[in-house]
Parts: structure tokens; C-alpha cells; sequence
């Protein structure tokens, strides 16, 4: 296995971890996963060039997809928790208006 592939690889468990960690609704530590995959990713493209990329397209695409469909399951999270707390506000502020 060459060192691209072993970045994918890497890049992929990343991936899985973060959906992992939107799933149980571990925000904060998603964040941080997040942040980390984001710099792997930037790593990883600074370090290879096109022509070792070039045999591992249908991964980068997946990947690709992959972190796409996250991110619109991120959005809708934060949608989600927003909504909720705009929920919580009006409720206080029906209760605070009732004493």
C-alpha cells in the first residue's frame, strides 16, 4: 500500500469517526474531529502531487461525498439545536411573563 493510500485511509476513518460522533450528538468533540479532518485534508493535498493522486480518484470521490453528506447532516444538527433553543427562550419568557 503507497503513503497516498494510507492517507485515504486514514482520511476515511476520520470520516467515519465524525459521523460517529453527529450520530450520538457529541457536538463539541464533533467539532473538534471536524477540525482535525480539515487539516489532514489540507495535508494531505499540500504533500501529494496530481500524478500520485491520479490511481485513487473513485476514493477521493467518495470521500468527497461522504464529507458533503455530513455536512448536511452537521447543518441540519445545528438547524435542529437552534430551534431549540429559540424553543427554550420563548418558554422562559412565557414563564417570566406569567410571575
Amino acid at each position: 500500500m503507497t503513503e497516498v493510500a494510507f492517507q485515504i485511509n486514514d482520511l476515511l476513518k476520520l470520516k467515519h469517526e465524525l459521523k460517529e460522533l453527529l450520530e450520538d450528538k457529541s457536538y463539541e468533540a464533533f467539532e473538534q474531529k471536524e477540525k482535525e479532518l480539515a487539516k489532514s485534508i489540507r495535508y494531505f493535498f499540500e504533500e501529494n502531487t496530481k500524478e500520485s493522486m491520479t490511481e485513487f480518484i473513485p476514493e477521493l470521490k467518495e470521500l468527497e461525498e461522504s464529507i458533503n453528506h455530513l455536512q448536511d447532516m452537521a447543518s441540519r444538527a445545528r438547524q435542529d439545536l437552534k430551534n431549540k433553543s429559540l424553543i427554550q427562550k420563548r418558554n422562559k419568557s412565557k414563564l417570566n411573563a406569567y410571575k
